[in-house]
């Protein structure tokens, strides 16, 4: 109850909560950063909203390069990761894709781990089931194909 205080206390305030001061203040309750987030995704399935109509923000890991002016020659938005998308980077690919009607080209490792990430920006993960519509890019193209793997 207390998260959900803290949480209606944010939205109250017109405030958004980091996911990492979230877990420090209430370390009493939830004993590893794992066990907030767990929390989280347990009160977004419970309000049945999207994860990010909550006012909670995790660090950010994505990184965005190059010149966002969007023009007809050709110029690219990269949006280079390090390991599996956040929320954020999800959010932020779908809306490139939808709001700017802008084509998505992902260049990911050509191994298990690659396909593996291309598969969470276009299907959506196990853990953040619940808020797939929300999140996924059905329309993303691959740098590769699966006959490259041998």
């Amino acid at each position: 109850m207390e998260v959900i205080r803290s949480l209606l206390n944010a939205c109250s305030n017109k405030k958004k909560i980091n996911k990492r001061s979230l877990f420090y203040d209430h370390r009493h309750i939830a004993s590893s950063q794992k066990m907030t987030d767990g929390i989280i995704e347990d009160i977004t399935c419970m309000l049945r909203c999207a994860r990010a109509s909550l006012p909670v923000y995790a660090s950010e890991k994505g990184l965005v390069l190059g010149n966002l002016k969007f023009k007809e020659d050709g110029n690219a938005i990269d949006c280079t990761k390090f390991g599996m998308p956040d929320v954020a980077s999800r959010l932020f690919l779908r809306k490139l894709k939808f709001k700017l009607n802008l084509p998505v080209l992902a260049l990911m490792d050509c191994d298990k781990s690659g396909i593996e990430i291309m598969s969470v920006y276009r299907y959506g993960s196990k853990s953040m089931a619940y808020d797939s519509a929300n999140l996924i890019t059905l329309q993303i193209s691959s740098g590769w194909e699966l006959g490259h793997l041998t």
